[in-house]
């Protein structure tokens, strides 16, 4: 086996314990087989990661500020369109076409709308929203903005990925945030 080596010094680290990289990374995902040995058996669990650059990746940079998005329905350059497109992003859906988190979710009479309702609308539809940050997570603020979380930090912080923080309708990033009302769990 050509990985017979790193397994043996896994086996040296962790006795029982190895892992192998399953299907490559398609689609920003990697996949994970952990190999657990328990006696003379061994056992496995298999693990996925979304893998994203930070940065701005939004289709829609260039577009005129608050024009309405045809595949989100929410305005262009703002926050909720840029959280939208990140929800979309992270479950494979990069396909305008394909898009399934609109504001139209779950039907066009019952909309997310304005970054304001976000955290009574995910409420009202099941997701979980609490005071847990995750990676992917959305991150809502009570005076009417939302941002994609990016990273955690030690002190319980998070950095920031968002649109139209400071009313300029581009992107930025900011660190160590503290005043997060809540966390939106949409996909993570």
């Amino acid at each position: 086996k050509d990985d017979a080596p790193a397994l043996a010094i896994l086996d040296w680290m962790m006795p029982g314990m190895t892992s192998q990289t399953v299907n490559g990374i398609p689609n920003g995902a990697l996949y994970v087989r952990l190999w657990t040995r328990i006696g003379a058996n061994w056992f496995f669990n298999d693990y996925s990661y979304t893998v994203s650059v930070i940065g701005d990746d939004y289709p829609w940079k260039s577009s005129t500020a608050d024009s309405v998005n045809s595949y989100t329905h929410f305005y262009t350059r703002e926050c909720t369109d840029f959280v939208a497109w990140r929800m979309n992003r992270d479950t494979g859906h990069t396909s305008p076409t394909s898009f399934w988190f609109t504001d139209w979710m779950p039907n066009s009479s019952n909309v997310w709308g304005n970054a304001v309702s976000w955290e009574a609308h995910a409420t009202t539809l099941g997701y979980r929203v609490d005071s847990s940050p995750a990676v992917g997570a959305v991150a809502y603020f009570s005076f009417g903005h939302v941002a994609y979380v990016e990273s955690i930090n030690a002190d319980g912080s998070v950095n920031v990925s968002e649109y139209n923080y400071n009313l300029n309708h581009l992107y930025g990033y900011r660190t160590n945030v503290k005043n997060v009302t809540a966390f939106i769990h949409i996909v993570h």
